[in-house]
């Protein structure tokens, strides 16, 4: 939930116009479907073919871009789902050079799992081909104000002050940072304002709609209510989420 999939598409949507893009984000795949799915990205049938047949076609295919003046660049999202099989395929194809230089590119993103996948000693030999990586990290509260308020003029705001800096402590607070928590809380906030008509947001605000409850609610209602909430209709990720802190501050008093 820090991003990492808009960074890349992002980042894909400048490239130029001599590379060619191969994108998988669907990694429950054995090494075989891994080099299908490859494949396919280049516009190949390659179904029914032995794994020889899967890796010939690729060398052969790579080669002829490279006379061609193309590079070749491979993005591959949700990689902490690849096992270390098809992880070794990756290795194995970041090897595959011409006479003067690699004709692939690749690049790999994850949840953090795939950071302890990467530094288990079976993997040490893909580790040392990685030539730069990158933890992306959730928001401090500094940046979480600024995240706020660039989304909100980004859709239209114009400067007007929607969430009080009190409410976006709060907002920090409860999501530790983390932009997809703090796109659903604050969405869920401008909601409630909305049915309040209320034109701005302070800690205050009730977010649990028809409960009736609000951030700030008494903790021993929170631990009482808390397993019927959480099973009861209409609960979703983010109450669950905020019921849980209350209860871990409970805890930690």
């Amino acid at each position: 939930g820090s991003g990492k999939t808009t960074l890349i598409e992002s980042f894909l949507a400048d490239l130029p116009p001599d590379i060619v893009l191969a994108q998988i984000s669907q990694t429950q795949l054995t090494p075989v479907e891994f080099l299908q799915t490859l494949l396919v990205e280049f516009g190949f049938k390659p179904f029914r073919k032995r794994k020889v047949e899967l890796l010939a076609m690729l060398k052969d295919f790579m080669i002829e871009q490279y006379a061609a003046g193309k590079k070749i660049l491979l993005v591959i999202d949700e990689a902490q789902n690849l096992s270390r099989q098809v992880l070794e395929e990756v290795r194995m194809l970041s090897g595959l050079e011409t006479k003067k230089e690699k004709p692939l590119r690749i690049i790999i993103a994850g949840q953090p799992e795939l950071s302890s996948k990467l530094d288990s000693p079976e993997l040490q030999q893909l580790t040392q081909r990685v030539r730069l990586r990158f933890h992306l990290g959730a928001l401090s509260k500094r940046e979480t104000h600024e995240y706020i308020t660039h989304r909100l003029n980004v859709a239209g705001a114009e400067g007007r002050t929607i969430f009080e800096p009190a409410a976006c402590d709060v907002v920090f607070r409860y999501t530790g940072g983390v932009p997809r928590l703090i796109n659903v809380l604050c969405d869920t906030a401008m909601l409630c304002a909305f049915a309040e008509e209320r034109t701005t947001i302070d800690e205050a605000l009730q977010i649990f709609g028809g409960y009736g409850y609000s951030v700030d609610y008494d903790v021993e209602r929170y631990y009482r209510d808390a397993p019927l909430m959480c099973i009861g209709e209409g609960t979703n990720e983010m109450q669950r989420i905020i019921i849980a802190r209350q209860l871990f501050d409970k805890a930690g008093k």
